[in-house]
């Protein structure tokens, strides 16, 4: 065996706040799980995750990185590729940018909720400050992520995300106390 396993450990920990360059360099991840690392069995034997953002590059990264930790990953540039995706086939997340042409994340996310889609959303941007993350929860987000971000985050908050969703169902009606 090569002895190169803690090189490869050193890539994998570089965050995304790095020149983009040095995220190419992140290992393939030759074996995947059939499950994420969390544990949680989403509908499929991988969650299946959308990742929409309008940057090309930062789209192929993440759709890579993100394979490698186990997910089963497509990537588009926008609102309307997120919804061929949606009509497609069961999606369990969508990693979804704030600022994108046309419609913006936050209208997107809007509109999801006012659907009905139960879709979980992490929203990725580069807007962070308190207003915004606050904007992007009421709008019907799940979680809120601002770039520059390390990918291990992103992963831990799609994990966590996708464990509520798993865990936590619809709450049933109220049982009735027995009276003696």
């Amino acid at each position: 065996p090569r002895r190169h396993s803690s090189r490869l450990a050193r890539q994998r920990l570089e965050p995304f706040s790095q020149a983009p360059a040095a995220w190419g360099r992140m290992p393939r991840g030759a074996a995947l799980s059939t499950r994420g690392s969390s544990g949680v069995q989403p509908t499929q034997s991988r969650p299946q995750v959308v990742v929409v953002d309008d940057d090309r590059r930062l789209r192929e990264l993440l759709e890579r990185y993100l394979r490698s930790e186990g997910f089963a990953v497509q990537s588009v540039p926008d609102g309307a590729g997120l919804d061929r995706e949606l009509a497609a086939g069961s999606v369990d997340l969508v990693v979804l940018a704030l600022m994108l042409p046309g419609e913006d994340g936050m209208a997107i996310c809007r509109r999801l909720r006012a659907s009905g889609q139960r879709v979980a959303v992490i929203m990725l941007t580069a807007k962070g400050d308190e207003t915004d993350r606050i904007a992007g929860l009421d709008e019907g987000a799940d979680d809120y992520l601002a770039k520059p971000f390390n990918p291990r985050e992103l992963v831990a908050r799609m994990h966590a995300v996708l464990r509520r969703a798993a865990v936590h169902p619809p709450p049933a009606a109220p049982m009735e106390r027995e009276t003696e």
